[in-house]
């Protein structure tokens, strides 16, 4: 068999989910992932519309929708290699994601949580030689209220964006003590981190921190709530966390809202969740 040679090739990856759950108790059944949307290898437009629905009497929602897409950054120089010549492109990539949810309500026994909207983009940017670079992220976070107490909730977004890599983020948190000062509280890490002195592994595969920069009630704190960092513990409804975010070399995932549901039902639901990356082959040196 004749041998080919290496081919340039960009396969393209992106997912949205806009709610998605697995009720564990009292009964046992999944709330299926509502306006899911993802790319082939080969990019495109991926698109899903979630329908005002109901699970009973614990979740329902008004609308969802979600979208993603990947394309060569020039769409007409890509057009210069359909001639039989594919394995030629080495043009850079544009991909992104984004996701909607409104109207939510989830009800607990006596305890509900309400959100009027929430809405999250991402896009990655690729020229195939360096990491994988996200450029933009936004996240909207609009009517969240526990038991009719509004809360708000603040991000910064910004230092995703402005550290366009992993690599770069641990640098900066490396290498800059005003970084690690101001921006601690936004990864977690197995032991608390002394800003001061200790810095993120660079070996880790995976940096796991969040947007959420505060969270405060607008009004007399709910019966038995708790805040703690991005999350809110809540007496009988279970534990809500906003503003999740997975930082891989090539990879990043945003989940605006992930509810551990305690009594008197049992399960998770995940709100908004977006992911863009990329692979380059060859792989880059």
């Amino acid at each position: 068999m004749k041998t080919q040679g290496v081919e340039k090739r960009f396969f393209f990856h992106a997912n949205a989910v806009a709610l998605a759950g697995h009720v564990r108790r009292p009964d046992d059944f999944f709330i299926p992932a509502v306006a899911s949307a993802g790319l082939p290898v080969t990019g495109g437009v991926g698109e899903g519309v979630g329908k005002r629905a109901s699970f009973g009497d614990l979740l329902s929602y008004r609308s969802a929708s979600s979208k993603v897409s990947g394309d060569f950054e020039d769409s007409s120089k890509a057009a210069e290699f359909t001639h039989g010549n594919h394995g030629k492109n080495g043009l850079s990539t544009v991909t992104s994601a984004e996701s909607r949810v409104s109207g939510l309500k989830v009800t607990n026994g006596a305890r509900t949580l309400e959100i009027d909207s929430l809405e999250a983009k991402m896009e990655a940017f690729s020229d195939r030689r360096g990491s994988t670079e996200f450029r933009s992220l936004s996240a909207k976070f609009q009517g969240v209220r526990v038991d009719g107490t509004g809360l708000k909730i603040s991000t910064h977004c910004e230092v995703f964006t402005q550290y366009t890599t992993k690599q770069k983020l641990l640098q900066a948190f490396a290498k800059n003590r005003k970084f690690r000062d101001s921006y601690a509280s936004f990864f977690f890490t197995q032991e608390p981190l002394n800003p001061p002195e200790q810095s993120l592994s660079q070996t880790q595969p995976i940096v796991y921190g969040t947007i959420v920069s505060n969270l405060v009630w607008e009004g007399s704190t709910p019966k038995s709530a708790l805040i703690a960092g991005n999350s809110v513990k809540i007496q009988d409804l279970g534990s809500i966390y906003f503003g999740e975010i997975l930082i891989e070399e090539s990879s990043r995932r945003l989940t605006l809202v992930r509810l551990q549901l305690g009594s008197p039902s049992g399960g998770d639901v995940s709100l908004v969740d977006i992911q863009t990356n990329g692979s380059t082959w060859p792989p880059r040196s």
